[in-house]
């Protein structure tokens, strides 16, 4: 194994932390939420496990291989992080808020 400690390696960590922090997230969310039609309640569901595998799955990526990146797609890779963190925290306060 070939962990290094650059920001490609720190940006595999935080999606993986990221993907088990929304899977909690989401599951007390749809606890909490009682007047949700089935549809909904579905839909949730579904976003509820298939966004922190698609987190989880490039996190092990980027925390294996990520000192490797070249800077182009480690920038690439800050950009996305960035955006996912941010859609993220954007559904929880949303979902919580209602």
């Amino acid at each position: 194994m070939n962990v290094g400690s650059r920001l490609g390696t720190l940006i595999g960590l935080l999606y993986i932390l990221l993907a088990f922090g929304y899977f909690i997230v989401m599951i007390i969310a749809i606890a909490r939420s009682s007047n949700n039609s089935f549809r909904n309640t579905g839909l949730y569901i579904i976003q509820s496990v298939v966004i922190p595998i698609l987190l989880f799955l490039p996190g092990v990526i980027l925390l294996w291989s990520g000192w490797r990146l070249q800077p182009s797609l480690e920038f690439a890779q800050v950009l996305q992080a960035i955006a996912i963190i941010y859609l993220t925290l954007r559904d929880a306060f949303v979902k919580f808020s209602r």
